[in-house]
Protein backbone atom coordinates (compact mmCIF):
# COMPACT_ATOMS: atom_id res chain seq x y z
CA UNK A 1 0.00 0.00 0.00
CA UNK A 2 1.18 3.70 -0.75
CA UNK A 3 2.75 5.57 2.61
CA UNK A 4 4.23 8.72 1.44
CA UNK A 5 6.07 10.76 -0.85
CA UNK A 6 9.49 12.98 0.21
CA UNK A 7 11.54 14.38 -1.75
CA UNK A 8 14.96 14.53 -0.76
CA UNK A 9 17.35 17.05 -1.40
CA UNK A 10 19.98 15.21 -3.06
CA UNK A 11 20.24 12.38 -5.22
CA UNK A 12 21.86 8.60 -3.96
CA UNK A 13 22.71 5.58 -5.15
CA UNK A 14 19.91 2.68 -5.16
CA UNK A 15 21.94 0.79 -3.01
CA UNK A 16 22.37 3.46 -0.74
CA UNK A 17 18.93 4.53 -0.33
CA UNK A 18 18.40 0.77 0.39
CA UNK A 19 20.70 0.34 3.08
CA UNK A 20 19.55 3.55 4.65
CA UNK A 21 15.90 2.86 4.50
CA UNK A 22 16.04 -0.95 5.72
CA UNK A 23 18.25 0.77 9.02
CA UNK A 24 15.75 3.63 9.71
CA UNK A 25 12.82 1.02 9.19
CA UNK A 26 14.57 -1.47 11.58
CA UNK A 27 14.30 -3.97 8.78
CA UNK A 28 16.67 -6.39 6.94
CA UNK A 29 18.62 -4.98 3.76
CA UNK A 30 16.94 -7.75 1.61
CA UNK A 31 12.96 -6.36 2.97
CA UNK A 32 13.44 -2.80 0.87
CA UNK A 33 13.62 -2.64 -2.76
CA UNK A 34 14.50 0.50 -4.56
CA UNK A 35 13.10 0.66 -8.65
CA UNK A 36 12.30 3.32 -10.89
CA UNK A 37 8.91 1.66 -11.28
CA UNK A 38 6.52 -0.64 -8.58
CA UNK A 39 4.54 -1.57 -11.49
CA UNK A 40 7.45 -3.53 -12.51
CA UNK A 41 8.18 -5.28 -9.16
CA UNK A 42 5.98 -8.85 -9.65
CA UNK A 43 6.57 -9.83 -6.39
CA UNK A 44 5.67 -6.22 -4.61
CA UNK A 45 3.47 -7.24 -1.51
CA UNK A 46 5.99 -9.92 -0.63
CA UNK A 47 8.30 -7.25 0.65
CA UNK A 48 8.31 -5.02 3.74
CA UNK A 49 8.83 -1.65 1.81
CA UNK A 50 9.66 -0.68 -1.47
CA UNK A 51 10.76 2.71 -2.67
CA UNK A 52 9.51 4.02 -6.30
CA UNK A 53 12.77 7.14 -7.49
CA UNK A 54 12.02 9.63 -9.73
CA UNK A 55 14.44 12.14 -10.53
CA UNK A 56 13.56 16.00 -10.72
CA UNK A 57 15.38 17.86 -13.09
CA UNK A 58 14.66 21.68 -11.16
CA UNK A 59 14.69 22.44 -7.97
CA UNK A 60 15.89 22.21 -4.05
CA UNK A 61 14.81 18.12 -4.01
CA UNK A 62 16.59 16.25 -7.05
CA UNK A 63 14.95 13.11 -5.69
CA UNK A 64 11.18 11.95 -5.23
CA UNK A 65 10.93 9.01 -3.32
CA UNK A 66 7.13 7.15 -3.30
CA UNK A 67 7.24 5.01 -0.10
CA UNK A 68 4.94 1.58 -0.43
CA UNK A 69 4.99 -0.15 3.03
CA UNK A 70 3.20 -3.73 3.17
CA UNK A 71 3.21 -3.96 6.61
CA UNK A 72 1.87 -0.68 8.15
CA UNK A 73 -1.66 0.93 7.85
CA UNK A 74 -2.16 3.65 5.70
CA UNK A 75 -2.45 6.32 8.23
CA UNK A 76 0.74 5.41 10.10
CA UNK A 77 3.14 8.12 11.33
CA UNK A 78 6.07 8.21 8.64
CA UNK A 79 7.87 11.51 10.28
CA UNK A 80 9.89 8.89 12.54
CA UNK A 81 11.07 7.31 9.26
CA UNK A 82 11.85 10.81 7.75
CA UNK A 83 13.97 11.52 10.12
CA UNK A 84 15.63 8.57 10.80
CA UNK A 85 16.61 8.45 7.01
CA UNK A 86 17.53 12.43 6.68
CA UNK A 87 19.71 11.20 9.77
CA UNK A 88 21.40 8.31 8.33
CA UNK A 89 21.98 10.10 4.68
CA UNK A 90 23.48 13.52 6.00
CA UNK A 91 20.29 14.94 4.10
CA UNK A 92 17.21 17.14 4.65
CA UNK A 93 13.71 15.93 2.93
CA UNK A 94 10.51 17.40 2.73
CA UNK A 95 7.23 15.54 3.13
CA UNK A 96 3.50 16.47 3.03
CA UNK A 97 2.07 18.02 5.93
CA UNK A 98 -1.27 18.02 6.87
CA UNK A 99 -2.42 21.78 5.84
CA UNK A 100 -4.81 22.18 2.80
CA UNK A 101 -1.81 24.59 1.33
CA UNK A 102 -0.30 23.08 -1.42
CA UNK A 103 2.67 24.99 -1.17
CA UNK A 104 3.85 23.97 1.99
CA UNK A 105 5.40 21.10 3.33
CA UNK A 106 7.19 19.85 6.26
CA UNK A 107 11.18 20.11 5.98
CA UNK A 108 12.94 17.49 8.05
CA UNK A 109 16.85 17.85 8.52
CA UNK A 110 19.85 15.88 9.38
CA UNK A 111 19.20 16.35 13.23
CA UNK A 112 15.62 15.60 12.90
CA UNK A 113 14.17 18.98 13.08
CA UNK A 114 11.07 19.40 11.77
CA UNK A 115 9.40 22.76 10.66
CA UNK A 116 6.51 24.34 8.09
CA UNK A 117 8.19 25.73 4.98
CA UNK A 118 6.25 27.40 1.94
CA UNK A 119 7.24 26.34 -1.64
CA UNK A 120 7.95 28.84 -4.44
CA UNK A 121 3.83 28.32 -6.05
CA UNK A 122 5.52 29.98 -9.90
CA UNK A 123 8.18 27.15 -9.98
CA UNK A 124 5.77 24.22 -9.09
CA UNK A 125 3.14 24.83 -11.03
CA UNK A 126 5.20 26.09 -14.07
CA UNK A 127 8.17 23.78 -13.91
CA UNK A 128 6.60 21.28 -11.05
CA UNK A 129 10.45 22.31 -9.62
CA UNK A 130 10.05 21.83 -5.42
CA UNK A 131 12.04 25.21 -4.26
CA UNK A 132 11.46 26.41 -0.81
CA UNK A 133 10.73 30.40 -0.85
Amino acid sequence: MFWQDLLLDRTVEPEVLQSAAAQALSIDNGQVLVVPDIATVPDAAERTAILETSTIEAGDFPLKISVFRFDQPLDSDHIPFARKLCEILHARCAIPDASPDPYTMLLVDATGTLKVVSLDAAALDERGAYVLA
